[in-house]
């Protein structure tokens, strides 16, 4: 039996609907696991992994379709407000007006900015800054210099 082309665009489009709901829900929960661990008490081992997993997730897709959806950024920028307004901590203001500023120079593109708010959202220390940047340089020089012109190269 043949599954028309119409069923197998109408299953797509209701997973997509699923997925665009519940993946904010699995981002702000593994993300308050992580930083807030009385409030959602999920192992922190489980919660980890997961967070790797959703890291690896958001750059696979960056690489590939060069685009950090939304629904996986604005969740870690939620909690990381929450995570705030509990603490009565601002101290990510400073870091994301940084970003802002960067994304605002076309230093990067916008889902890299929104991911570094999310991220400084919830860890708003200054090792964070060392950590982005050591993963900028080793990470983007090599791939400046494959991108690069080769000289002498015939056209």
């Amino acid at each position: 039996m043949m599954v028309s082309r119409y069923k197998i665009q109408a299953f797509w489009n209701r997973a997509a609907t699923w997925i665009g709901i519940l993946a904010p829900i699995g981002v702000s929960t593994i993300t308050a696991a992580l930083v807030m661990p009385t409030l959602v008490p999920i192992p922190f081992p489980i919660a980890l992994v997961a967070w790797g997993g959703l890291l690896v997730m958001i750059s696979i897709l960056d690489f590939k379709f060069r685009r950090v959806p939304n629904v996986l950024t604005y969740p870690m920028m939620a909690v990381g407000i929450a995570r705030a307004i509990l603490l009565t901590d601002p101290n990510f203001l400073p870091y994301w007006g940084a970003v802002w500023i960067l994304w605002s120079l076309r230093f990067f593109a916008g889902g890299d900015a929104k991911l570094l708010m999310g991220l400084f959202g919830l860890w708003p220390d200054i090792r964070l800054v060392g950590i982005t940047a050591a993963v900028v340089l080793v990470t983007g020089i090599p791939y400046l210099v494959s991108s690069m012109p080769k000289i002498g190269a015939s056209h």
